[in-house]
């Protein structure tokens, strides 16, 4: 999927969600989750493997994918408005 297509061929330049506003409400939504935020930043947006994200973010690794799968469901509304709609599962 490129960048400037996204879920249903919206053009995602058009839209007014942002990297910005995609990170800040990932944050946002995540707040009351220690570590989850960059975890899923982490994970999902930069690609780095779930053991290193957790190893450096202090999180045992058995909790991690938990943790990450619960932030993904929490911030499916969000996702759902950018370029990574096409990657859920």
């Amino acid at each position: 999927m490129s960048l400037s297509h996204g879920h249903r061929g919206t053009d995602v330049r058009k839209s007014a969600v942002t990297h910005a506003d995609l990170v800040t409400g990932v944050r946002r939504t995540l707040a009351h989750l220690p570590g989850a935020a960059d975890l899923v930043i982490g994970h999902v947006f930069c690609g780095e493997p779930l053991p290193v994200m957790a190893r450096r973010l202090r999180i045992p690794l058995a909790q991690a994918p938990g943790l990450l799968r619960q932030s993904l469901k929490l911030l499916r509304p969000i996702m759902s408005e950018t370029e990574f709609a096409g990657r859920r599962r």
